[in-house]
């Protein structure tokens, strides 16, 4: 496959660079008094017995909806909230004891929410937590913080918010793109895309201590590849997919490699995939359910199961692209940014169930698209990072 142009680092990025590699820096400040109010959100019906939602939102205007299905993908609920430009493939939602979460960017020419938005799935309710952070590009969250990271003029500030104490402190990484964060058992990993003064690109994994913000350690990842779309902790394993890898200056081309990385040795290693661009990946029992899609294009339309027991990897190619997937129970819907696809996961086996067209707004006046999947993980055996 031929090389494609930077696209998604630039459009990601959108700024212009300023600085070479400047040494890390750490600041921190006490930021009070934000809105971090319950209830926030209107809900013209739940159920909370829902499989999935689906996030239907616009650039133009703060409204986002959550439309609710069940597994047959009849609608059985919606959530309304005044925020625009919420959720993204690139991040999809993340679902922790009982609530999911998301960021909202606000208005397309602006992105001046700072928020992370809380939805309870037993109640339906939401409350936004405040980081001071207009346009982040990746989140985490813990019992006891909510961790944020934005970027301009290629430079990174991590954010992390106290939600008992409701005290941010941040640390700032000048030179650096961090495209996405994910937490360990005690520490924060920072996936950056770095740029040196000759415009070369490459890619670095922070690690840093979650509870004083330092770095601990900084990883080069560049040589496994960039464009790190999908996370995933695994018995205390960090497996990390590379869509792409950098070829100078001006290219870059897919890959297919997941990587492994081990904090307790800080050693790498990696698993050759049989398809390019892995992008999301899920857990589901014994397996690693691996994405395969270009998110700037939208194209792909291949699935890897790994077994995390016996290391064998299994290609499974769907009829349609895959922007992202959820899983619920033994449900996997996916979406190509304009259908729900639901199938049912037997071993290394998908069976196609059905399909719903789920753009409920596409005739408004004003442009609204899906943003985001999420499942309903308030009930049993399950959670999703």
């Amino acid at each position: 496959m031929g090389q494609i142009k930077l696209f998604l680092v630039l459009s990601l990025i959108c700024v212009v660079y300023l600085s070479g590699c400047a040494p890390e820096t750490e600041t921190s400040q006490t930021e009070t008094g934000y809105d971090n109010s319950i209830g926030y959100g209107s809900s013209l019906s739940y159920d909370d017995s829902f499989s999935v939602g689906v996030i239907e939102t616009t650039e133009q205007e703060n409204k986002s909806v959550l439309t609710l299905y069940n597994e047959s993908l009849n609608r059985v609920g919606t959530l309304m909230f005044d925020l625009g430009s919420m959720g993204t493939f690139y991040d999809p939602p993340k679902i922790y004891k009982d609530s999911m979460y998301v960021i909202p960017k606000g208005l397309g020419n602006q992105k001046n929410l700072k928020c992370v938005l809380q939805v309870d799935l037993r109640t339906g309710t939401g409350r936004q937590y405040n980081l001071g952070l207009a346009g982040m590009n990746s989140f985490e969250v813990n019992d006891h913080y909510i961790f944020g990271v934005n970027t301009l003029n290629f430079q990174s500030v991590i954010a992390r918010l106290d939600k008992t104490a409701n005290v941010v402190k941040t640390i700032t990484l000048p030179g650096t793109y961090i495209e996405r964060l994910i937490l360990g058992d005690r520490n924060l990993f920072a996936f950056g895309i770095d740029k040196s003064n000759d415009g070369t690109v490459t890619s670095d994994l922070y690690e840093i201590d979650a509870t004083t913000l330092s770095i601990l350690r900084k990883h080069a990842i560049g040589s496994y590849g960039i464009s790190h779309h999908g996370a995933l902790f695994v018995n205390g394993k960090l497996f990390f997919t590379n869509a792409t890898k950098a070829d100078g200056i001006r290219n870059e081309s897919p890959t297919n490699v997941l990587t492994v990385y081990d904090p307790a040795d800080a050693g790498f290693e990696t698993i050759q995939l049989d398809a390019f661009f892995p992008a999301q990946i899920l857990r589901f029992e014994n397996k690693l359910l691996v994405t395969h899609c270009n998110l700037v294009t939208g194209e792909g339309k291949n699935i890897s199961i790994y077994n995390l027991d016996t290391g064998e990897t299994k290609l499974v190619s769907l009829d349609h692209n895959v922007s992202q997937i959820s899983i619920h129970r033994d449900s996997l819907f996916m979406t190509d940014g304009v259908s729900l696809y639901h199938y049912k996961i037997a071993g290394t086996d998908l069976t196609y169930i059905q399909m719903k067209e789920v753009r409920t707004l596409k005739t408004q006046a004003k442009h609204y698209y899906i943003g985001a999947l999420f499942s309903n993980m308030s009930s049993p055996d399950m959670t999703l990072r």
